[in-house]
């Protein structure tokens, strides 16, 4: 946390430790003790969860203000395609680690990252044809994560795991929200025929199509007692995908 808190370049790091290292590792299933001796698989889940941590912080919403300069909004789109891809590395992650301790920071966490990015888009809708092709590009992007969040939700009904599925209501929410804000961007300015909704059907991280009903949700006493077991169960560092 402190590595990339104390940066200068905060978003630089997660990029780097990211894509670099834990995609690196996720991608060969081996240790990346040469370049960072710390990544094991026994530290993995505390790396992935650390640094989603600090990336969605990273994501906050400033409002374009009306004296920002042209400038300044390329670097806002640059900062957040580099955060929804290094975003869309970790959920792409949860689809080899499939336990708990990844995939619960990613719903936690997951729910944040949707409801600023559709800060985001709500902010950046007036600057579209400018930057049309920027901002269809970060659209794209988040497209991936946004499809492997909705396969989470429907994981964690297969698992049964009232830990995972008491995060599935609020984040469907959100994305749903995210889906409709970018549907209004692009019917702001005509280009609808690049937008399609329908029904998608529920998978689950192997692609299996599932049941979109979910468990219900467990009472406020019994997340309250959950919420106590959550710091100590993301420490786990089994991995029962090794």
């Amino acid at each position: 946390t402190a590595y990339i808190r104390e940066s200068s370049t905060p978003v630089t790091i997660i990029h780097e430790v990211v894509t670099t290292h834990i995609g690196g590792f996720v991608s060969t299933s081996g240790d990346d003790g040469e370049v960072m001796p710390a990544l094991t698989k026994t530290s993995l889940p505390v790396f992935f969860r650390v640094v989603l941590t600090e990336l969605v912080a990273n994501l906050g919403v400033e409002p374009l203000a009306a004296r920002e300069s042209a400038e300044s909004i390329p670097e806002r789109l640059q900062r957040v395609e580099i955060l929804v891809r290094a975003f869309s590395v970790l959920a792409k992650a949860t689809k080899v680690f499939t336990s708990r301790p990844y995939l619960l920071p990613i719903l936690k966490h997951g729910t944040t990252f949707a409801a600023k990015m559709s800060k985001h888009i709500t902010a950046l809708a007036p600057c579209f044809r400018t930057y049309v092709g920027e901002i269809q590009t970060v659209v794209k992007c988040m497209q991936t994560s946004t499809r492997i969040l909705q396969a989470i939700c429907a994981e964690s009904k297969i698992m049964d795991s009232h830990k995972l599925g008491r995060f599935v209501p609020r984040l469907r929410k959100e994305l749903e929200t995210l889906i409709f804000k970018v549907k209004g961007m692009l019917s702001a300015n005509n280009l609808m025929s690049a937008f399609w909704m329908g029904n998608l059907k529920h998978r689950n991280l192997l692609g299996e199509v599932v049941s979109d009903r979910i468990a219900p949700e467990p009472s406020d006493s019994d997340s309250d007692d959950e919420d106590s077991d959550d710091d100590e169960e993301d420490d786990e560092a089994d991995d029962d995908d090794e």
